[in-house]
């Protein structure tokens, strides 16, 4: 179903009240003030709305987008956002709390004096946002990439103030914590540039220091945080470190894509030992013998940490390989 113009208020309205909106669109409509509580939110879009001081309480989104709208002063207590993506939103002073956001994005947003406590952000990417003056509480970050790409002028955190959150198996880029006051935070194995910080927090810490920072959380958000933990975490592998991979022959190559990138196109290769066949059609090719794998010589990088403790990589070498059938083959 699709709801354009402002006229369409009351039907939206209507269509909420049966506890679940479904395969939908939103557009150009009017939804100040507007209420929702107990909904399923599910693959419904919304583009061009107006809905500030809105609340939004215990809905389920999943599967949308909402693109261009504005949510000043909005709030969403104890919501769940499943595979959503946020681009291009206005949420100004709006209030986060209890929420939950996983394998999902949030993309040129302004979150400018906005609140955030008790959230999880997990599997996500927070990307060219502006939240300064923005008051972030007793947060959980895992496995997520927060960024600010050149050129797109966004400030991350800048002059925001985060307190008692956690950053587990992060990426920075950009410097997106530059000129934030931290207190009491926590980041294990993260990595990345994440610019000047203030305050005080810790990387990769003892057992000691973690379980004193922790001491003053909610005993809920700390069951959350166990929990995520113990099924979502990953463990920290080249591709987030941003490690350089090696390879003895063409099979490990192809062995270390499968495992870390999810493209279709390599589903037409398999391995058996050193050896790689891709099927072409109603063909099993052999891409590689025994007596013609690819060899190289892999070279380390060298590893430095910035200010704040976080791994950076120097300049990359240019890759090499030896002589073999794939030597001009490219990762």
């Amino acid at each position: 179903m699709s709801f354009y113009g402002p006229a369409n208020r009351l039907f939206i309205e209507n269509t909420l009240r049966s506890g679940h909106i479904d395969d939908s669109v939103i557009q150009g409509c009017e939804l100040n003030d507007f209420c929702a509580r107990d909904i399923l939110w599910h693959k419904t879009d919304i583009e061009d709305v107006h809905a500030d001081n809105s609340t939004f309480a215990y809905v389920r989104f999943d599967e949308s987008t909402f693109i261009r709208s504005g949510f000043i002063s909005s709030s969403f207590n104890d919501c769940s956002f499943d595979t959503v993506t946020l681009s291009g939103l206005t949420l100004i002073k709006s209030i986060w709390k209890n929420a939950f956001f996983t394998g999902g994005s949030i993309r040129q947003c302004t979150l400018v004096r906005a609140c955030f406590t008790n959230m999880q952000i997990v599997n996500s990417v927070l990307s060219d946002f502006e939240a300064a003056y923005a008051l972030i509480d007793n947060c959980f970050f895992l496995n997520s990439t927060i960024e600010l790409n050149y050129g797109n002028g966004a400030n991350g955190f800048s002059l925001s103030r985060l307190r008692h959150c956690i950053f587990y198996n992060c990426r920075f880029k950009g410097f997106p914590f530059r000129g934030s006051q931290l207190d009491d935070c926590l980041f294990f194995y993260c990595h990345g540039e994440s610019g000047e910080m203030e305050g005080t927090c810790m990387i990769n810490p003892k057992i000691e220091e973690t379980r004193k920072s922790l001491i003053n959380t909610e005993r809920e958000q700390l069951i959350d945080m166990l929990a995520l933990s113990l099924t979502e975490a990953k463990e920290p592998s080249s591709v987030a470190t941003g490690a350089k991979p090696e390879f003895s022959n063409f099979a490990q190559a192809i062995q270390y894509l499968k495992r870390n990138f999810d493209f279709t196109e390599l589903d037409l290769f398999t391995t058996e030992a050193d050896l790689v066949y891709v099927n072409a059609a109603d063909r099993r090719i052999l891409l590689s013998d025994k007596h013609d794998i690819i060899r190289h010589e892999s070279h380390g990088e060298p590893k430095t940490t910035d200010k704040n403790g976080f791994q950076t990589e120097d300049q990359a070498e240019p890759f090499e390989n030896g002589p073999g059938r794939f030597s001009h083959l490219e990762f």
